[in-house]
């Protein structure tokens, strides 16, 4: 079954922080230093951070498009939720089908991005380029997320296994939401 990514000779590690939240500059400066000195390790090809990781979390977030930003009651699409670093589709073999990347220019005071799965393009904005179009994160009435522009399609992977097939995906880096990569306490 392809997957939609390689799990063949990736490593995973979980890293708690611990203690009280830091800034959130602190923070990201913490990831972007630990993926440096991993990449340097002697047969690391790359290196990435995410908070979560395929086939073992799903974080199932609402979502509405710019073109139809109220949606009727019961017809607010969900996606799952992954908040990544540069390079992250390398390191997973994941392919990016149109667009860019995340970067290290993708900072909180950047414009905010997203990428975004070929699934969730498809069903979002069927027949069109997904480059350039905006969603934002939660319900209608949330208005606390930021607009999110769209720079990049991934390939659909199974990220719920293959039993489940596949789903609507955003990508969001972390060094524009380092506090999403800090669990609650």
């Amino acid at each position: 079954v392809n997957l939609g990514f390689n799990p063949v000779g990736v490593l995973t590690l979980r890293v708690p922080l611990e203690g009280s939240r830091a800034e959130p500059s602190r923070v990201a400066a913490f990831w972007r230093d630990l993926v440096k000195s991993v990449e340097a390790l002697p047969g690391v090809h790359s290196a990435s951070v995410a908070r979560g990781l395929p086939i073992e979390s799903w974080n199932g977030q609402f979502f509405v498009n710019q073109d139809q930003p109220d949606p009727p009651p019961g017809h607010v699409p969900d996606a799952n939720y992954v908040v990544v670093g540069p390079r992250y589709f390398e390191t997973m073999q994941m392919p990016l089908r149109v667009g860019r990347p995340f970067d290290d220019h993708d900072t909180a005071g950047g414009l905010p991005v997203v990428i975004v799965n070929e699934e969730l393009a498809r069903t979002q904005w069927p027949g069109q380029t997904a480059i350039g179009k905006r969603i934002k994160m939660g319900s209608p009435s949330v208005t606390t997320w930021p607009w999110l522009t769209v720079v990049g399609v991934s390939g659909s992977a199974m990220t719920q296994g293959p039993q489940n097939g596949v789903r609507a995906e955003v990508y969001v880096p972390y060094q524009q939401f380092p506090w999403l990569l800090v669990p609650e306490h």
